[in-house]
């Protein structure tokens, strides 16, 4: 049996749950766009590429880590859009 569009999601949700440092990274640029002065920022962007580059580099699932990048710097502040 093929799963559901559904069961995929949630498949691939649990596949990016792998990322947790991509997040953090993210969630950092993102605190960091208001607040601590533009030095902050830039520095907490560049550790998101190093972060990005990093998991890139020893990454097993790029379609994962694909998603993970881009859920974590479009993720609503409030929590991701999966959680209602």
């Amino acid at each position: 049996m093929t799963p559901t569009k559904r069961q995929k999601q949630l498949q691939l949700e649990q596949r990016m749950q792998k990322f947790s440092s991509i997040y953090n990274s993210a969630w950092l640029v993102r605190y960091h766009m208001h607040t601590h002065g533009e030095a902050a920022r830039i520095e907490a962007i560049l550790k998101f590429w190093l972060v990005l580059f990093d998991e890139a580099r020893k990454c097993q699932d790029p379609e994962a880590l694909l998603y993970a990048v881009a859920d974590s710097i479009t993720c609503n502040p409030l929590g991701l859009p999966w959680e209602g």
